[in-house]
């Protein structure tokens, strides 16, 4: 009860901007293990549907075994403001499709982004890690959320 009294009180003082986010890495996290983990849960990769057994069979559940718990690691370390987790959500995009680049490369899966080219991807990142640093680094309250962390 204690934990949870704790994890509520954090919750409350994180800034409104960064609540969403937190709620959504823990919720897609957990998602993305279960659709590894679970028996009868398929997955849709760039418009190829996979089953169960073909995420094993491919390799792409070892990649949401990897990229799920790190959602999830960067979601509690931005509502515990720890230092990693701004820049962690900076480039986390990359941090995503690393897994599955790594997987693709080394078993033959299918490609995670095939229908878009590398130069639209990394520019959705650089949007992304722009909008990330303004918002984390740039804007007051969420800045102050995790210099006063951090200081105290």
């Amino acid at each position: 009860m204690r934990t949870a009294d704790g994890i509520r009180a954090r919750y409350q003082v994180l800034p409104s901007a960064l609540r969403m986010p937190v709620i959504g890495l823990l919720i897609v996290g957990i998602c993305l293990v279960a659709a590894a983990l679970i028996p009868g849960i398929g997955f849709n990769m760039d418009g190829i549907e996979l089953t169960w057994r073909d995420l094993w069979r491919t390799g792409i559940a070892i990649a949401l075994l990897v990229v799920g718990p790190l959602m999830a690691t960067v979601g509690i370390g931005v509502l515990y403001a720890k230092a990693w987790a701004r820049p962690a959500l900076v480039a986390l995009p990359a941090l995503q499709v690393l897994p599955f680049y790594v997987v693709h490369w080394a078993m033959g899966s299918p490609s995670l982004l095939q229908s878009i080219s590398p130069g639209l991807f990394l520019g959705l990142c650089a949007a992304w890690g722009l909008g990330a640093v303004i918002g984390l680094y740039v804007l007051p309250v969420p800045r102050n959320y995790f210099e006063a962390r951090r200081m105290g």
